[in-house]
């Protein structure tokens, strides 16, 4: 897990981008503050898609972050055209090679964060990649 310095800055706004022969879909979540290792899906968080313009848009309604928990998770599926293992690996590795989250509103500004990455390969190809960053 990563933190990141917000102090009393708002809003705080998120930037996710990623390159990828598949389909990302990328959706946020700030813990609940009342229940703790609960996370929340805010009411107007709308999924961000690969194929939208990448820029930054507001978290928590530009309302203030700071002592909360932001997990950021991308669901990266891909075309059923690829049928072996090692092309599906490379197509991983490119998209991790290209996938970037990004902070802009605290210190410095903006910030890139580190993430995990889990793929697995079956009937369906899938890889998500995940960061949780402490808004401190």
């Amino acid at each position: 897990m990563s933190s990141y310095t917000v102090g009393t800055n708002k809003p705080i706004k998120l930037k996710v981008s990623i390159s990828t022969v598949g389909h990302a879909t990328t959706a946020h979540y700030l813990n609940d503050p009342d229940n703790e290792g609960q996370f929340l899906v805010a009411p107007s968080s709308s999924p961000i898609s690969n194929t939208d313009s990448t820029s930054f848009r507001q978290i928590n309604n530009g309302e203030a972050v700071q002592g909360r928990t932001i997990r950021v998770r991308t669901i990266l599926t891909f075309p059923s055209g690829i049928d072996d293992e090692n092309t599906f690996n490379r197509a991983v590795q490119q998209a991790k090679n290209t996938y970037s989250v990004q902070l802009s509103g605290g210190t410095p500004s903006p910030e890139s964060f580190d993430f995990e990455v889990k793929s697995i390969f079956s009937i369906v190809k899938v890889a998500e990649f995940t960061s949780e960053i402490t808004f401190i």
